[in-house]
């Protein structure tokens, strides 16, 4: 209460909302959604966007993979490779894996280093060496 409206009771409109509005954790605000809330949104379509969009690449052979690889560590190249990974989202629809790009730090008979990730042979799907004309300028 206050003396410009003495008969104002501040709890009012949290009982007339609170049977009337189901809140719904600040999503809308007068019928239009909260800027974070939007921003989550849309980060959540881009993601789903650019996971649509991904291509499962053909199987190479080891002798293949190990072909490229020699080639890119002689022309200090990086690669692009794409893991044979089976993998599915909370709904049973099949994920295909992210392209991993990278220099080759080492490989033997048993794996390839990217960076810091090793990936054995066995779990290499795809791998393509990047090109000059297809690096960032």
């Amino acid at each position: 209460m206050s003396e410009t409206y003495p008969n104002y009771d501040p709890t009012w409109p949290m009982q007339v909302f609170g049977q009337l509005y189901q809140d719904q954790g600040m999503k809308k605000w007068g019928g239009f959604y909260l800027s974070d809330h939007t921003a989550v949104l849309n980060q959540a379509a881009t993601q789903q966007a650019t996971i649509a969009a991904r291509q499962l690449k053909p199987k190479m052979r080891t002798v293949d993979l190990i072909t490229q690889c020699r080639i890119a560590i002689e022309k200090q190249l990086p690669v692009s490779l794409q893991p044979d990974l089976i993998t599915f989202n909370p709904s049973g629809e099949r994920v295909i894996p992210a392209l991993v790009s990278g220099r080759i730090t080492s490989y033997n008979a048993r794996e390839l280093r990217i960076a810091n990730t090793i990936f054995p042979w066995e779990a290499i799907r795809w791998l393509a060496i990047i090109t000059p004309a297809d690096l960032p300028h």
